[in-house]
Formats: C-alpha cells, structure tokens, sequence
C-alpha cells in the first residue's frame, strides 16, 4: 500500500520568527529566542519603532505597553543601564508628540533604573524646567551636583535653574565652578558669561 506524504512547510527564516506587523490590532509579538548582540541590537530597533510609531497614530497606551515590555526585557538580560537608555531615547520621541505624561513617567524610570548616569539626570531636569517646575528642581540639580561633581552637566543644570529663579550671585559660583573644572566647555563659558552681564560685571563677561 502505498503512503501519500503531506507536503512540508517551508521553513521560517530566523529573521521571521516570532515577527508580526505592527497594524490595527496593535498587537506586536517581539518574541525572539537567544539573540546575539547584533541581533538584539536591530530587536531593540524594532521595538523602538513600534513605540514611535504607536505614538505617531496617537495611541499613548499602545507605546506604554510597548516601552514596559522593552524594558522588562533589557532589565531581565541584566542590562538596567540599556533600559535607562531606553527610555531617555523614547522620552524625546514622546515629549516631541506631545506626550507630559510619558515623558515624566519613562524619565523618572530611567533615573530610577541608573541612577548613576547623569545624562538621564540631566535629561530629567532639562524636561521639569522647560515645564517651569524651578522650585523642585532646585533640590534635583542640588542632588545631581552631590552625585556627580566631576560631571559638567551638573553643574550647568544646577546654574540654568538657578539663574531661573534670580539667583544670579550663586548661579555665577556654579558657573565659575564648571569652567575651572571644563575649562573647554562651551555651553558653561556661554552661561557664565550671560550671568555675569546679568549681574552688571561686564569686563568679566567678556574675559
């Protein structure tokens, strides 16, 4: 007796395993399994893409979902530094499309996950003062100048918000501070300089 054999599925590429479109059902399935660093760097692209792209269609609890699973998973692989990165990089995109609340929710995450990366301190602080929130952001940037004092955004956060608040004399401290250490700095020259003309001390501010 002969046996008639079914045809075999072809089989999936490992670029298609576990990949689906992001459409109208906003459902994406980034399972992927033991990804190399190449590999999981264009997976990390992906998702990111996803995130934005969610956002682009106006849909904030799509990107929400999208970033926590982007983040548990870089936070299980062990990697809370790439998270924080994570979610710097996505703030922008959100803060861009109008989005306050991702954007002080993922950034305050990110702070949380590397509290020892003063970019995400510095980001964090940048978005609070354009929001005009100077008074709380008095005691951040004093905390960010406490754990970063070798670090030149520290010092140019703490004296942005302070010239903000009219504190020009302590502002200049800071700025005098920043030069002596970043003596190449442009932005920390450029400030001290419009504090000092702030403060009537022209000839210095030309120095």
């Amino acid at each position: 007796m002969t046996r008639t054999l079914a045809p075999r599925r072809p089989k999936a590429s490992r670029s298609d395993r576990g990949r689906r479109v992001f459409d109208d059902r906003d459902d994406v399935d980034f399972a992927e399994p033991r990804l190399g660093a190449f590999e999981q760097k264009l997976r990390v692209d992906k998702q990111k893409a996803a995130v934005i792209q969610a956002l682009d269609r106006r849909r904030p609890d799509t990107a929400a979902r999208f970033v926590d699973e982007l983040v548990r998973e870089q936070i299980g692989s062990g990697r809370s530094d790439l998270a924080a990165k994570s979610l710097c990089d996505l703030a922008t995109h959100a803060e861009e499309r109008g989005y306050p609340r991702l954007v002080t929710q993922w950034l305050e995450s990110a702070v949380s996950l590397n509290a020892r990366d003063p970019v995400a301190w510095s980001q964090f602080i940048g978005f609070r003062r354009r929001g005009g929130q100077t008074r709380e952001l008095l005691e951040w940037t004093a905390q960010m100048l406490r754990r970063f004092p070798n670090n030149v955004y520290a010092y140019t956060a703490r004296g942005e918000v302070l010239r903000a608040e009219a504190r020009l004399r302590e502002a200049c401290d800071v700025y005098d501070r920043a030069v002596q250490l970043f003596p190449g700095n442009v932005f920390a020259l450029n400030s001290r300089a419009v504090t000092l003309k702030g403060l009537g001390r022209l000839e210095q501010a030309l120095v």
